[in-house]
């Protein structure tokens, strides 16, 4: 009796992918035979679905692809390796380069990913990945890792937990600093979020509102604030070209973090 490949397609569509695997395995169904193309694209996609949170078109496929070698994404790979939500990076550096891109064409598609990424188990979690890879932020938290590796001494299952960290309160502990924002908008942001204990916190801006950054950093530092609330602070400048940025973390100092400086 041939093999009904419709109703199988049927049957496995909504299915998790090890689902799936399981019921073409206890049904022995072959999918390499004439006529199961269809079971072979849902599996294909269930597994992109599980690695990217959404099934890619061919071009995206193709640029994930390409994304793989992104030097950002090749030291997360490096130093975090075994962080569960690798390739959801490439994803939301995929969504990066559509809203830089001036073309109104990819509008709709990041609207639309960027929404079944969210309605995915555990999409908040997907989300926030997504969204602190699409920020200028990410090439800050990367730097900020390479340094909890080279001068604090982290191993690489403290930096997997460092980054979980990040990303749980991501939404909460991140200011992207205008021009139009004061002195003092910094400076209570920064009083804020240490009096919550926020374990990370990043500040960024470019131009006029760098200085307003500079300014609000300066006078906490006057103040013994950082220091009486046990957070170190990371300054990174660049001057060159037409756009002075800084970029600012702030970091409190728990256990674990003197730990691992004790034990280098």
């Amino acid at each position: 009796m041939p093999t009904d490949y419709d109703q199988i397609a049927k049957e496995i569509a909504g299915l998790p992918l090890k689902g799936a695997l399981i019921y073409l395995a206890a049904k022995g169904v072959q999918v390499f035979g004439k006529g199961a193309e269809r079971v072979k694209q849902i599996l294909v996609d269930k597994l992109s679905e599980r690695h990217y949170a959404f099934v890619p078109d061919k071009k995206e496929a193709e640029k994930l692809k390409e994304l793989s070698k992104n030097p950002s994404y090749q030291t997360i790979k490096s130093l975090i390796p075994k962080y569960h939500y690798l390739d959801v990076i490439r994803t939301g550096l995929l969504l990066k380069s559509y809203m830089d891109s001036s073309e109104t064409k990819y509008d709709e598609r990041t609207k639309q990913i960027k929404t079944g990424i969210g309605q995915r188990p555990n999409g908040k979690k997907l989300i926030s990945v997504v969204h602190l890879t699409t920020t200028p932020y990410f090439s800050s938290v990367v730097s900020y890792l390479i340094r909890l590796k080279n001068d604090s001494g982290y191993s690489e299952s403290q930096l997997l937990e460092k980054f979980e960290e990040i990303v749980n309160e991501w939404d909460e502990s991140h200011f992207p600093v205008r021009s139009d924002n004061t002195t003092q908008e910094v400076r209570r942001f920064c009083l804020r979020k240490m009096e919550e204990h926020r374990r990370n916190v990043f500040l960024i801006g470019i131009k006029e509102a760098s200085r307003r950054i500079e300014e609000a950093v300066e006078e906490l530092e006057k103040e013994d604030a950082f220091k009486v609330r046990g957070y170190e602070v990371f300054t990174e400048k660049c001057t060159s070209g037409v756009e002075p940025r800084i970029e600012v973390t702030l970091r409190y100092k728990s256990e674990v973090d003197k730990f691992a400086e004790s034990s280098q």
